[in-house]
């Protein structure tokens, strides 16, 4: 082992992620510092009382035996605080560190209330260094020093999982939330076909429905082989088409919407699947709302520096002011019942927001809802690192 560091302070070289030896490496190291050891093995305690062999550092060259928290030698060492010395008289020395020579010390990795977070054995110091009080206490507040380290990694790393948990299951309640939507459109399209096949529109716009479905469950297949936080890719989009062929593929569910589009074309820079959702689920909650014989309208206008705002209204039972600023926008809270999950609203505005824009709306009971969505217009300054943009239909 490297001597020259042997006065380091033993929390900088833990905290020293930087470096080619992990922290379980830097574990031993720092504990066999104080002694000048030359090396040394690790062992981690599981929540079922096993300790298994977890590092090496230096010229350890034991065989690694799993150990047992019940073993009456560590049991002993936990309770007490004790470090084994191979040159103190104790009896009970297991075989494996009895008939290992340049096994020295045995130092338990205690966390509070003495809990074992794990061992460490040194191999013989040359030359050994003086036995007393202060080098016990120095490894004994090192020691605790790296459990607590120890047992921050792992509270890291369970952290860390469960964020992509976390991320997986938002992910999957988002692509089930579409699926639904799609099979919606189709099982609306399925209860018309007998009543209205012979009819020429109904058929055209039938295969417009079902061309926007594959599509549709084509990209989100697509989206699910991604890798883990790939995002799909943003494109020029001019907003008269995509509404428009939004509302082409929903005027099976009654009302159809009435468009005011805006005099000059819009555009905006955004991701043509993540945007369709989020207009298609504002437009289809309108729809829900005003009913088979309400109304709908859409309407598209400039904002204010430089934004475009697609206001959807609709004459349904409206929603009291409460409801939507605790209940609207709450992931999983639901007026529909079984037939609703919740996060439509949620994932809508929080991808407004992050292409910039913003998501509101304005209610009264009994008489309607407006959403007012307002989005950054495209800017040819903003994305000038791009290939050249070509608007493209949705």
């Amino acid at each position: 082992m490297n001597t020259g560091t042997l006065f380091t302070p033993g929390w900088r070289v833990l905290s020293d992620a930087c470096g080619t030896a992990n922290l379980e490496e830097r574990v031993i190291q720092v504990l066999g510092e104080i002694v000048q050891s030359r090396g040394g093995l690790l062992w981690e305690a599981t929540p079922e009382g096993v300790l298994f062999p977890r590092s090496r550092y230096g010229s350890a060259g034991l065989e690694w035996p799993t150990l047992q928290d019940s073993d009456p030698l560590i049991r002993y060492m936990a309770g007490r605080e004790w470090i084994i010395n191979r040159g103190d008289p104790f009896p009970e020395l297991p075989d494996w560190f009895a008939d290992y020579l340049d096994a020295w010390l045995l130092i338990p990795l205690l966390l509070p209330e003495n809990r074992l977070r794990g061992l460490v054995l040194l191999m013989r110091a040359a030359p050994v260094v003086p036995w007393n009080r202060e080098t016990i206490e120095r490894l004994k507040t090192s020691s605790r020093l790296a459990a607590s380290y120890l047992a921050l990694q792992d509270a890291g790393q369970a952290l860390t999982i469960a964020r992509r948990f976390e991320t997986l299951n938002r992910l999957s309640s988002f692509m089930v939330h579409d699926l639904r939507n799609l099979l919606t459109q189709l099982n609306l399209l399925l209860g018309n076909v007998r009543q209205h096949r012979h009819q020429k529109r109904f058929g055209e716009e039938a295969i417009m429905t079902l061309d926007h479905v594959v599509r549709r469950m084509n990209r989100l297949v697509t989206q699910l082989r991604q890798p883990p936080g790939g995002e799909p890719p943003s494109e020029c989009i001019d907003l008269d088409t995509l509404i428009r062929q939004l509302i082409q593929v929903r005027v099976i569910p009654m009302p159809c919407p009435v468009y005011w589009p805006c005099r000059i074309s819009r555009r905006v820079w955004t991701c043509r699947d993540r945007l369709s959702a989020a207009l298609g689920h504002v437009i289809k909650n309108a729809q829900e709302a005003a009913g088979p014989t309400g109304r709908v309208s859409i309407r598209c206008r400039q904002g204010a520096a430089g934004s475009t705002v697609i206001s959807v209204e609709d004459n349904g039972s409206g929603m009291t002011e409460t409801f939507i600023r605790t209940r609207l926008f709450t992931p999983f809270e639901t007026t529909k019942g079984l037939s609703g999950m919740g996060i439509g609203a949620c994932e809508s505005r929080d991808y407004v927001r992050a292409l910039g824009g913003d998501l509101a709306v304005e209610s009264v009971p009994g008489r309607g809802t407006i959403v007012h969505i307002s989005l950054p217009e495209f800017s040819e300054t903003d994305h000038h690192d791009q290939p050249e943009c070509r608007v493209k239909a949705a």
